[in-house]
């Protein structure tokens, strides 16, 4: 949407301003901390849209080297419309240990529904106007679920290596 919406000359310029702006901080940063959390041996996800530019960067890049990717869309997760409650497709891509996107693993929409587009706003409960997008950036309760049933599996793996180690040591 943001290259969508660019539609001047200056619009365009402040769109790669702010893109550079975040290599620098943002895409900089979660590489750091991705980094830091692999040498740790702790689990690790990131997650963007699909089709975000920020997947095809060094940052990313690198931070995701060696890790499982997943795409699904979240209307099979349950993302809907707040207000309508028509389902809203959202293609996501995660990265991350096998064992922590295990359950998000090529799950895709079926077609068996109509889908609502994540544009434009709607009038909360609280009388105010809110961004569809916003709303939308946040995970419905059965994604938030499978994200924490694999870091669940993933840390019983490490559990599992942990204590072959130990009894290893012991045998030696």
């Amino acid at each position: 949407m943001q290259n969508i919406n660019q539609r001047t000359p200056a619009q365009r310029r402040a769109l790669r301003w702010k893109r550079a702006i975040a290599r620098k901080t943002v895409l900089a940063f979660t590489r750091r901390v991705a980094l830091w959390q692999r040498g740790r041996g702790k689990a690790v996800v990131l997650e963007n849209s699909a089709l975000a530019k920020s997947w095809d960067t060094e940052e990313i890049s690198e931070a995701t080297e060696g890790l499982d990717f997943a795409l699904f869309d979240q209307c099979r997760f349950g993302l809907r419309h707040l207000v309508n409650k028509i389902p809203m497709k959202k293609l996501t891509q995660v990265a991350g240990q096998t064992e922590v996107i295990q359950e998000l693993k090529e799950v895709r929409c079926l077609g068996e529904h109509q889908h609502y587009p994540i544009e434009g706003g709607f009038k909360g409960a609280d009388g105010k106007w809110h961004s569809l997008s916003e709303y939308a950036g946040g995970y419905p309760a059965e994604l938030r679920y499978c994200i924490l049933k694999g870091a669940e599996a993933f840390c019983r793996s490490q559990e599992t290596l942990i204590g072959m180690e130990i009894t290893m040591s012991l045998m030696i």
